[in-house]
């Protein structure tokens, strides 16, 4: 993902939420709670991941 510090278009804002979203799942199942079950799909499950 680029650090510059202008706007972030419509395919890298997606793909952001959908790493953030990954990982919170993760923190989760890591920290609190491993029972809990998966989530079906990501939030945008079309995206590309950008690196």
């Amino acid at each position: 993902m680029r650090t510059r510090l202008n706007r972030f278009s419509a395919e890298e804002q997606e793909a952001l939420i959908n790493w953030g979203y990954a990982q919170a799942d993760a923190a989760l199942r890591a920290r609190f709670d491993p029972s809990l079950a998966a989530p079906e799909r990501l939030p945008y499950p079309d995206a590309q991941a950008h690196g």
